[in-house]
């Protein structure tokens, strides 16, 4: 179980969340567009996507804490994570309320904001604590 909450195991099913957190958030464009190209199953599918990334935002923000806890992430980075639950939560509830002036450009936002931190979480040791000299 100690190996389970290993920092370098914590913080490889973080990328591998914020990489599923990205093709679902990718996916949301092209099923939104569907819709308008006359697949009206493609608006439920964009609904179960969008609830399915709520739900992925929400791991990620837990990882992420996760990982502050046992150092293996900074602060400011993890609280990037929960952000992005945050904005993924109210993207949800403006998607179902149909508020396209805020859902569309949000979602955008979203979609780029998760490119960002999946590749700062796969490429730059920069958002992770320093090691400290043993």
């Amino acid at each position: 179980m100690a190996a389970l909450f290993a920092p370098k195991t914590l913080m490889l099913l973080l990328k591998l969340v914020a990489l599923a957190l990205f093709a679902a958030l990718a996916a949301q464009p092209v099923l939104a567009g569907q819709h308008f190209s006359a697949h009206p199953q493609a608006l439920q599918l964009h609904g179960t996507v969008g609830e399915t990334a709520a739900w992925l935002a929400l791991g990620q923000a837990a990882l992420a804490g996760l990982c502050w806890y046992r150092g293996a992430l900074r602060l400011s980075a993890a609280l990037t994570f929960l952000l992005t639950f945050a904005l993924v939560g109210l993207q949800l509830h403006a998607g179902y309320i149909r508020t396209l002036s805020l859902h569309i450009p949000l979602g955008a936002g979203l979609l780029a904001l998760s490119v960002v931190t999946t590749i700062w979480l796969w490429q730059w040791p920069a958002l992770r604590t320093p090691a400290t000299p043993d």
